[in-house]
């Protein structure tokens, strides 16, 4: 456990550094320090009290799977009732539901004038990710009685995972959930582990608000809807409207006991091996690329040995990202991390995949300095020319085909990520995804309101500007069959088969803590403080502390 002691030292240690690195003098210095003592003394109270919360209550919420589920993960009941909030709208009328999500209409460019009145940094958003402006995509109709449900709600407010420069599909869902209703969505912007500790404060404490709760299913489904976080949403989805969205797309929104939590995918994303081909030929005679992960290895080391630039660039700070990517290597085995609904890290399935991902660092040509990198640093070490392969999310597919650097212009491609051995599936499962649920706190009106975001966030306009806008995967087969769709996405057809066959991995409660602990030891092994073979004891040693 934390203690408050160990927080105030961090802090300072922080605080010190900053001001060194400022070029401070020792005085000055010894000044800073004692002017900020009283205030590490508050945050630290502050940040311990938070921990301390979210200690007991993860305590509270008990072991993973394995126990019976709480009262709010009980299965569901045959034809559950709409709850208040939701029975006086009608849902299909004056058009059926199924029909209300699948209409859609396409504009020749995306009216951003119009629309940034609504959400100011849509301009930003299309400057960083929709440059050339293009096809967007418009559509779904309220649903009757929604005005009453939704009385007096002015505004709804979410944690957006980073900035919305990065989410231009997300701001155009906004700018046109606005335009419809007249309520303004502020989406404020934090890190993965803020946007949790900021949760866990508003669960705990029962606020109203954010009253639009994003979480990332698979570390955060399991915990969040068995701690009751939130609002249990089967009534949402009857049959009929789950036969349109691959299984991926519902596992992400569902748990195994068959209850449904979320709706609507703001990031719904597959992977790829993006490399240079002629980097490939210059170092090994050939522009083709690895076939699997082996010669991934050899041939990165290859590169790095012989050019200027790395052989691969890896997302290697975001245990998130080292979880989804190890995961993959068990996918290509037709294995996964579960058995007996806990994390399992044991038998030859995991001992290859571990050490695969170690020997990209220890024996291939990715660097220890890619413990460093984000999600979006990798991507970046490769536009800007550094690196020669990377594994990334298909949104760069889109990214890279209308914003190209002068680095990589006309010179990269991209594939399925290869699998793990030869005749083996490839590497590739649902990555990333981030999904948006109702805080079962909100008001009445508010949780409406929130239903009908939700709604028109799953709808196929909103798929198809996850796609072509932004360069997420959609949800529904048919965005991928539309010419226009066809004409502005490259590697249209290897992304539809993957979005459409990739299931996401759940994992059980304490996901987070378990993929912190796979990531410390895969860290371990790679830069060389212990064998692999001792990386994958500890993490089985250790793991049961979570579960």
């Amino acid at each position: 456990m934390i203690n408050r002691g160990q927080i105030q030292y961090a802090i300072l240690g922080l605080v010190v550094v900053s001001i060194i690195v400022s070029g401070a003098s020792l005085a000055v210095l010894s000044g800073s320090i004692s002017g900020v003592k009283k205030n590490v003394n508050n945050l630290a109270d502050e940040l311990s009290s938070q921990l301390d919360k979210i200690e007991q209550d993860i305590s509270a919420i008990g072991p993973g799977q394995e126990q019976p589920p709480g009262d709010n993960e009980k299965p569901p009941s045959e034809g559950e009732e709409f709850p208040a909030y939701a029975s006086g709208i009608d849902w299909n009328s004056p058009k059926p539901w199924k029909d209300r999500l699948t209409e859609m209409e396409v504009l020749d460019k995306v009216p951003v004038e119009e629309w940034s009145q609504y959400q100011p940094k849509l301009k930003d958003a299309m400057n960083a990710q929709y440059p050339n402006n293009g096809p967007c995509a418009v559509g779904y109709t309220l649903p009757d009685g929604w005005e009453e449900a939704v009385g007096d709600v002015e505004e709804l407010t979410y944690f957006n995972s980073g900035g919305l420069s990065h989410d231009s599909a997300t701001v155009t869902l906004l700018s046109r959930f606005e335009k419809k209703t007249g309520i303004h969505v502020n989406a404020q912007p934090l890190g993965l582990e803020s946007i949790l500790l900021k949760t866990t404060s508003t669960m705990t404490s029962k606020n109203a608000s954010p009253q639009v709760i994003q979480n990332f299913p698979d570390v955060n489904l399991l915990h969040f809807g068995k701690a009751g976080w939130l609002e249990k949403l089967n009534w949402f989805w009857p049959e009929k409207l789950q036969e349109l969205y691959p299984p991926g797309y519902i596992a992400n929104v569902s748990t195994p006991a068959g209850n449904f939590y979320n709706s609507g995918m703001i990031a719904y994303k597959t992977t790829g091996l993006f490399y240079r081909p002629s980097v490939l030929k210059e170092v090994t005679g050939s522009s083709d690329p690895p076939q699997t992960m082996k010669e991934l290895i050899d041939v990165s080391r290859q590169i790095s040995e012989q050019t200027n630039m790395y052989g691969l660039a890896l997302p290697n700070k975001n245990y998130k990202y080292v979880g989804n990517y190890l995961n993959a290597l068990l996918a290509s085995q037709g294995e996964d991390y579960i058995e007996d609904g806990k994390f399992y890290p044991k038998g030859e399935p995991y001992k290859k995949a571990f050490t695969t991902y170690v020997n990209f660092v220890k024996e291939g040509g990715c660097p220890e300095a890619s413990f460093g990198w984000s999600w979006t640093d990798a991507p970046e070490v490769f536009a800007r020319g550094n690196a020669a392969m990377v594994i990334a999310g298909m949104t760069y597919a889109s990214t890279w085909e209308q914003n190209p650097s002068d680095a990589i212009k006309g010179d990269w491609a991209v594939l399925k990520t290869p699998p793990l051995e030869e005749g083996m599936d490839p590497s590739t499962t649902i990555s990333a995804s981030s999904a948006w649920g109702i805080n079962p706190y909100a008001s009445k009106e508010q949780k409406a309101a929130a239903a009908i975001l939700l709604d028109m966030m799953r709808s196929k306009a909103h798929a198809f500007n996850e796609l072509v806008i932004e360069g997420n995967e959609a949800w529904m087969e048919s965005v991928y069959e539309l010419p226009v769709a066809k004409e502005r996405v490259n590697a249209i057809e290897m992304r539809k088969k993957m979005a459409m066959t990739g299931m996401p991995q759940i994992l059980p409660v304490n996901g987070s803590e378990i993929l912190k602990l796979q990531r410390e030891y895969v860290y371990k092994a790679a830069t060389g403080d212990m064998s692999i073979e001792e990386a994958i004891s500890a993490v089985q040693d250790q793991i049961s502390q979570y579960q």
